[in-house]
């Protein structure tokens, strides 16, 4: 095998172990930039791969946070997250997964847009990419459970001092068979339990004579 590079801060007993900086220069203009990349590889075999991984701990383990910095400006920068394409085989998958808990509740996934002090806050799509042949499935779902209850899914609209958003649910068009909605409540296998409802409320007006 060839030869490896290995770069390691100092290590300590008492007191916290030393860091290992990489930053670029400035430049009239942008300052330079950073590539972390393996090389590439023919079509005999894999290129490699790249772990940014943090080191287990008896209290806490250490965070990986990716920032980009701020302007005063222009835009902030973006941060992508591109899975390779493919030719012959399935394309590239991006997986985001909190951790496990043995004792304690799991962890979170959780994403947000960004907030505006003048304008409307940033906006969060979720959508499967279109296709000749049939595109794909965008699925929301909690976990089962075998002792407990599963986890609800709630689609809440923020209020709001003027109008509040509305929840629109609407199938597709098309030349053949529109699409449909269905709405379905949970069946029950136990004797005496109950099977699930489902119930359509209009908002009440709240302070108003009527």
């Amino acid at each position: 095998a060839a030869g490896n590079i290995l770069l390691q801060a100092g290590t300590s007993e008492g007191q916290t172990g030393g860091s290992i900086g990489v930053s670029s220069g400035t430049g009239g203009f942008y300052s330079g930039g950073i590539s972390l990349s393996t090389a590439n590889q023919g079509s005999s075999a894999s290129s490699g791969n790249i772990l940014l991984r943090t080191g287990v701990a008896d209290t806490s383990s250490g965070a990986i946070d990716f920032e980009t910095g701020s302007a005063a400006v222009g835009g902030a920068g973006s941060i992508s997250f591109n899975a390779g394409d493919s030719i012959d085989s399935a394309g590239g998958s991006i997986s985001f997964q909190a951790s496990d808990s043995q004792a304690s509740t799991g962890g979170q996934v959780e994403i947000k847009s960004g907030a505006s002090e003048q304008q409307a806050s940033g906006s969060v799509l979720l959508g499967t990419a279109s296709s000749s042949i049939a595109s794909g499935a965008a699925q929301i779902s909690t976990g089962t459970s075998s002792s407990g209850s599963s986890g609800d899914i709630n689609g809440v609209t923020g209020d709001s001092t003027v109008d509040s958003g509305n929840i629109n649910l609407v199938a597709g068009k098309s030349t053949a068979n529109g699409g449909s909605v269905l709405i379905t409540a949970g069946d029950s296998s136990a004797g005496g339990g109950t099977a699930g409802s489902i119930a359509l409320l209009a908002g009440s007006i709240q302070g108003g004579d009527d």
